[in-house]
């Protein structure tokens, strides 16, 4: 079966060139992102992506049935595109008072805010190699011979994703702004295990309700498309919550170091498994388990040694 464009078949150098501007669109978000968290604009951020997760599945169920291949590609563009005018806006009046002075096509920043910028870097590196790896993953299962039609399966099932993604990062955002008030770090420890109880249990309540009633939620897209693919996707929902949690927590504790780390390790565990695999939609999906499945195990290493270490250091002393 090969979806098509309005009958015409997809051409696979227009999917090379929508997928590049949606890293480029990604990593650009990522930036506005991390400048938002550096400033603990949680709610703000929240209130962002709710708006645009709302808009871009009704684009993307638009945007899907009429291009296909190219709906789905066009329709996670829209969300990041979205973002980045809402995002980027908003930046610029935060910033405006100690960053932005726009003199001809000079742009001059306060030593204040060059620092805050500097501090983030790890999240914006992090933002650039999640984003890279994304689009190799999808040209790699583009580039077989039914990739197009398997490259759609998978963004019809990611949609999806996108909206169980945005409920476990308000719940995780909503805890980070009540740790960032907390001063002693065993009371942050505390509340990080309340923490990722909360979000993991969501995260199982949200496979069971995608993985059950995801024959209803296929017909939104099409009876064109296959509901494996949403069944599979849902079982990525909990170590993404870890992964989200831990994420967090290394941000709020200043060890941004370890994001590009863990984005590092867990993208070349993607790529791995995805180049052993036969590249199919499936095997798209489930590289995105291994994806968060490698980002939790090595955010818990972190965390582990980061512990081990403090109480050697209490010890020594």
């Amino acid at each position: 079966m090969s979806i098509s464009i309005w009958g015409l078949e997809p051409d696979f150098n227009e999917l090379i060139g929508s997928s590049g501007v949606l890293v480029i669109f990604m990593f650009i978000n990522g930036l506005f992102t991390a400048l938002l968290m550096g400033r603990q604009e949680y709610k703000l951020l929240l209130s962002i992506s709710s708006l645009s997760v709302v808009i871009g599945l009704l684009a993307a169920k638009v945007l899907i049935e009429g291009l296909g291949v190219f709906g789905g590609v066009l329709a996670l563009v829209m969300f990041q595109f979205l973002e980045i005018v809402i995002k980027g806006f908003i930046t610029y009046k935060k910033f405006s008072e100690v960053s932005a002075v726009l003199q001809a096509v000079k742009i001059y920043f306060h030593t204040k805010a060059l620092a805050a910028f500097t501090s983030l870097m790890p999240l914006i590196i992090a933002s650039l190699i999640n984003a890279v790896v994304f689009l190799v993953a999808r040209l790699i299962v583009t580039a077989t011979e039914d990739g197009l039609t398997q490259l759609a399966y998978f963004d019809v099932a990611f949609q999806f994703f996108i909206v169980a993604m945005l409920v476990l990062n308000s719940v995780t955002n909503i805890f980070l702004t009540k740790m960032s008030t907390l001063q002693l770090e065993s009371s942050i420890r505390k509340m990080l295990i309340q923490k990722v109880s909360v979000v993991l249990s969501l995260a199982v309540v949200g496979t069971i309700i995608i993985f059950f009633s995801s024959e209803y939620l296929v017909l939104i897209f099409g009876e064109n498309y296959s509901i494996s693919e949403i069944r599979m996707i849902s079982f990525c929902l909990v170590p993404y919550g870890f992964a989200i949690v831990f994420n967090r927590y290394f941000i709020l504790m200043n060890n941004r170091t370890n994001l590009t780390i863990v984005s590092s390790l867990s993208g070349f565990a993607m790529l791995f498994f995805l180049f052993c695999s036969e590249k199919t939609s499936i095997d798209l999906t489930i590289s995105f388990i291994v994806y968060y499945g490698a980002s939790t195990v090595i955010y818990l290493y972190l965390f582990w040694k980061k512990e081990n270490d403090t109480s050697t250091l209490k010890e020594s002393n």
